[in-house]
């Protein structure tokens, strides 16, 4: 059986004998460790910082409950978290704009005296609005689906879809990206999560 231990000092005994009752009267307190240091006659232990030591049953499904609390409370926040990078990568994608913008400006001429004697190549406009409207795109579709997936795991639903999505910003937007997937990755492979998003 599962064991916590809860450490106090002596200056805490009113609110010890308080946490006590309670325990006491959820049913939660394991008479048998009163019945065994009572037969014994030892005294609580102590440790090596003068702490006085109780152990008390954690029974399991207290236990499940303290996890589903803490599952949750990391996919409320894993959520949040992708809203907040959906909103980075579209600022990212919106700020192509401006090298299509210049390659566009290359093209026609606008810029033509900008470089002075040393004039670019003349593929260069073309290449500024390729690379602009591919970064667009991809930032733009990136953004949406990190969106969708925050939403999904408020939803506690589309897992393996919240997985697929992780796996690619954590490669197309390091570092944040990386971060950001590899906290998704590590709760969203524990049990409890898996359960939670097989709920109905």
């Amino acid at each position: 059986m599962h064991k916590i231990r809860i450490v106090f000092r002596d200056g805490l005994a009113d609110w010890v004998e308080e946490a006590e009752s309670l325990l006491r009267l959820d049913g939660l307190w394991p008479e048998q460790h009163e019945e065994r240091a009572r037969g014994s006659g030892s005294s609580p232990a102590r440790d090596s910082t003068g702490l006085r030591l109780r152990v008390v049953d954690r029974l399991p499904g207290r236990m499940d409950e303290r996890t589903r609390i803490r599952d949750e409370e990391q996919l409320r926040l894993l959520a949040i978290f992708h809203y907040v990078l959906a909103g980075l990568l579209a600022f990212f994608a919106l700020g192509s704009l401006m090298q299509l913008g210049m390659g566009i400006a290359f093209e026609r001429g606008a810029l033509e005296g900008f470089f002075g004697d040393m004039p670019p190549p003349d593929f260069f406009g073309g290449a500024m609005i390729a690379m602009g409207f591919v970064y667009l795109i991809a930032g733009g579709v990136l953004a949406v689906l990190t969106f969708l997936a925050a939403r999904r795991l408020n939803q506690r639903r589309g897992r393996k879809f919240c997985f697929l999505v992780a796996g690619l910003y954590s490669v197309f937007f390091f570092p944040f990206g990386t971060l950001v997937g590899v906290f998704t990755f590590i709760v969203l492979n524990r049990d409890g999560v898996r359960r939670l998003f097989e709920e109905p």
